[in-house]
């Protein structure tokens, strides 16, 4: 049986599986959870980053090899798995062939001219020279000490928001946050009254999260909390929540804090999903504005129900049609109907995004920096069904 990823907060091995050419990539992570969700956030240049971009994570499935229950065994198991996949070359995107090491890994002629350039010339002030080995100092080395001690850790109340009453005590938000799987920076804002979130250079106002009240346990720690918290005017400027909602049987599948929050986890586009929510979106290609209200196979809702200051009047219906339109080259006829470009990628071995970008009969060239006309690709035009 699948271990749902919220609950995959162990150490182990994982790995992801191109859906489209096969390719693989192992890994080890001391909590799995949270290395998926640094790979969702597409921010890494190495090989195996560059295809998340290239596919996203929609392109790839996701599975958790082995459970490690001590992580002194990580190298030894992820070097176990190293050798029986051999995720390397034309089979995976792993580059160096043993466990947490480069030792082994091939770089071509072009990247060795590169790192050699980076550090032609490259010379330490006097300022680094001097604090490269220096000491720690004494009071630098108490402060270390009190983080460690667990000084600064806070014991946090969880309540219910309508009746006030305490439901349970955690010695720290990252306690609760590990039972009940909720995030720890949620709590904490809610903790302090505020959101890290800016709206206009105002902080948001925050009295809770994921559907309950909390505090600090000491009023001392409230107190000592710096008040920054600005309430705003109106509540379509608060982060709001999100219901994802099965396309087929309308039941609910789980209610997120934030378009964000589905993003880094599910790894899908928040900005769709808030189209979703709102009911519209806006075409690049046209300029024209859609109805639309699923993303990704699922509905999106937002929980208050709200639309968005976009006069209804001004929505063309047909945006949740996001079928294409296989046509051949040269009859002009129409060879196949695809449910989505994601789809005819998967049976064709096209690029998905090349696809897209046909459909939408343009793509961005980063070369000369503007928009170039595009209407085919793999020998065939695309459409969308809502254009033919």
């Amino acid at each position: 049986m699948a271990i749902p990823l919220i609950d995959c907060k162990f150490p182990g091995i994982y790995r992801f599986t191109n859906l489209i050419n096969g390719k693989i990539y192992v890994g080890q992570a001391q909590n799995i959870h949270e290395r998926y969700k640094e790979h969702s956030r597409l921010k890494v240049n190495y090989l195996f980053g560059k295809a998340l971009k290239k596919y996203t994570m929609l392109g790839f499935s996701f599975e958790v090899l082995e459970r490690v229950a001590d992580l002194v065994d990580l190298d030894k198991r992820e070097q176990y798995w190293l050798d029986t996949l051999k995720p390397f070359g034309r089979n995976g995107y792993n580059v160096a062939p043993f466990a947490s090491s480069c030792r082994g890994a091939k770089r071509t002629p072009e990247q060795v001219e590169a790192m050699r350039l980076r550090l032609i010339g490259r010379k330490l002030s006097p300022e680094h020279r001097a604090k490269v080995g220096r000491p720690i100092d004494p009071e630098r080395r108490k402060f270390i000490s009190r983080i460690h001690t667990g000084r600064w850790v806070r014991a946090i109340i969880r309540f219910d928001l309508d009746t006030g009453e305490i439901i349970d005590r955690w010695d720290s938000a990252h306690q609760a946050s590990d039972k009940l799987g909720v995030s720890v920076s949620g709590i904490g804002n809610a903790c302090r009254g505020y959101s890290s979130y800016k709206k206009n250079g105002k902080y948001v106002e925050k009295k809770s999260h994921a559907g309950y009240g909390w505090r600090y346990e000491s009023e001392k720690d409230a107190r000592n909390t710096p008040l920054k918290i600005t309430s705003l005017e109106s509540p379509k400027s608060l982060i709001k929540q999100i219901k994802q909602i099965n396309k087929e049987t309308g039941a609910l599948i789980k209610v997120w804090d934030s378009a964000k929050e589905a993003q880094l986890e599910i790894g899908i586009s928040a900005k769709c999903i808030k189209d979703a929510c709102r009911g519209y979106k806006k075409c690049s290609a046209n300029g024209k504005i859609y109805a639309v209200q699923s993303y990704a196979g699922f509905v999106w809702k937002y929980v208050d129900e709200f639309k968005g200051n976009l006069d209804q009047s001004n929505i063309v219906k047909g945006g949740d049609d996001n079928r294409v339109h296989q046509i051949d080259i040269i009859t002009g006829n129409t060879v196949n109907i695809w449910d989505s470009a994601a789809h005819a990628s998967k049976e064709l071995g096209l690029y998905f995004g090349s696809i897209q970008a046909a459909c939408r009969g343009r793509y961005w060239c980063n070369k000369t920096k503007k928009y170039n006309a595009k209407t085919s690709h793999g020998g065939f035009v695309w459409k969308y069904a809502i254009n033919v």
